[in-house]
């Protein structure tokens, strides 16, 4: 079976403006989707799996962070979310 760990940012981060999204699936996807609260906020189709994500483009607050393997065209697998504080209006 697929599985795939959300390798980063951890839970509980505080951040601001450019938050470094990682992932690692196991092998057999064609991509990894980065999502923030539900939303797919971009993605990579090669390894390794990580997404800058401008934290800037959405409210301050604390975000859901997950990450899905994709595998032709289809989700297969899920992390656990982990939550990020964001704060922007410094």
């Amino acid at each position: 079976a697929i599985s795939i760990s959300l390798d980063g940012p951890s839970g509980g981060d505080a951040t601001y403006g450019t938050l470094l999204l990682e992932a690692t699936p196991t092998a057999g996807v064609s991509s990894v989707e980065f999502l923030v609260d539900g939303t797919v906020v971009g993605s990579d189709n090669s390894a390794p799996f990580e997404l800058e994500w401008d934290s800037t483009t959405g409210a301050d607050g604390f975000r859901a962070v997950t990450a899905r393997a994709v595998r032709n065209g289809t989700p297969v697998a899920a992390t656990s979310s982990v939550t990020v504080d964001v704060w922007n209006c410094q």
